[in-house]
């Protein structure tokens, strides 16, 4: 019977082992996994955001990032993505925001009830989702987006001070932090600097009204975006009158250098001659290279590497208990063509 029962004892301590191995063995790793998510990694833009991500990784030791998501911008893929991360147990998510709803009800609330800190970078939740899911993230870090649309339309009334015809080309409609743009350009192109006064549409403020058909909405897709800008050269030469300014508040049309130069060396001397001004959003290498080039007018750059870097680091305080602030602008830079030694993207 004694022999019996010491084998049993035996036998339970081994079965206790087995069932508390992996928890131990994660205890042990004792590194901390923050995730962060982009709204495409496929996007040039957020290469940068991943360098930032791995150097904070890197500078404050005992940290991983996980840079990851769906190859181009899609709301549902990036919610699996996440849900995928919550089901492994990372320790902090920080996530562009496509479709502030949706995120927030398919991803958010889970993160919550797994008590998994969650910041944005770059694209915001919007305003109303922020208030109906209360604390649904704790910080943001990255772009005042009403500032740098009014940025682009500050820089474009200077470029054509009696007013004009605009067509903006824009991403997702669905991103609230692009929305902000838009709203941010049309103030600026108005004579408004009151982001809480919104303007559906340009009708003649400050002599500017909007063409027709836009704004473009490119999905996020660079050729897409490129087609849209084709698409108001082409109008112009039928039409002056129909619109002579293009404003696109992200890099889409200009994400294929060689693309873009083909497509828009042709109408160079329309450049020249401003008879299309062309202002851009996002100051990339291959934008400044174009920009020198004089293929467009000016740019705004906006600071991708520190908003991967600071994710990284206010996850890593989240995670230690510590406060973090519940908004971080990055700065922005103005580009043109004879400052590009001191336009490009700082880190």
């Amino acid at each position: 019977m004694k022999s019996l029962l010491k084998f049993n004892n035996i036998l339970a301590l081994a079965m206790l082992s087995i069932l508390l191995t992996p928890a131990y063995a994660f205890a042990r790793d004792n590194i901390l996994k923050f995730a962060v998510i982009p709204q495409g990694i496929g996007n040039d833009f957020f290469h940068e955001v991943k360098a930032g991500c791995e150097q904070a990784a890197s500078d404050l030791g005992g940290v991983q990032c996980l840079y990851g998501g769906p190859e181009e911008a899609d709301v549902r893929a990036q919610s699996q993505h996440i849900n995928q991360l919550i089901a492994q147990g990372v320790d902090g998510i920080a996530v562009s925001v496509i479709n502030s709803d949706h995120l927030a009800k398919n991803t958010g609330l889970k993160a919550q009830k797994n008590k998994i800190p969650l910041i944005t970078f770059n694209s915001d939740f919007d305003e109303k989702t922020q208030s109906t899911y209360n604390n649904i993230r704790q910080s943001y870090i990255g772009t005042n987006n009403f500032k740098f649309g009014w940025e682009l339309g500050k820089l474009t009334r200077q470029l054509r001070p009696e007013g004009g015809k605009v067509c903006l080309i824009s991403g997702h409609k669905s991103s609230p932090a692009l929305q902000n743009r838009i709203d941010g350009v049309r103030a600026a192109l108005a004579g408004i600097s009151d982001p809480s006064v919104t303007i559906t549409t340009l009708e003649g403020q400050n002599g500017w009204s909007e063409y027709s058909r836009c704004p473009f909405y490119s999905n996020d897709l660079s050729q897409r975006a490129l087609t849209q800008l084709l698409h108001v050269f082409k109008k112009n030469e039928i039409d002056p009158l129909a619109v002579d300014t293009v404003i696109a508040v992200g890099a889409w049309p200009q994400q294929d250098e060689e693309a873009y130069r083909e497509a828009i060396v042709p109408y160079k001397e329309t450049l020249k001659s401003q008879k299309i001004i062309v202002v851009i959003g996002d100051a990339m290498t291959q934008q400044v290279r174009l920009l020198k080039e004089n293929l467009a007018h000016t740019n705004i750059g906006q600071n991708p590497y520190q908003m991967g870097y600071q994710a990284i680091t206010l996850l890593n305080r989240l995670a230690q208990g510590q406060p973090v602030p519940r908004i971080i602008y990055t700065p922005m830079i103005q580009c043109l063509p004879d400052r590009e030694p001191v336009c490009r993207e700082q880190k």
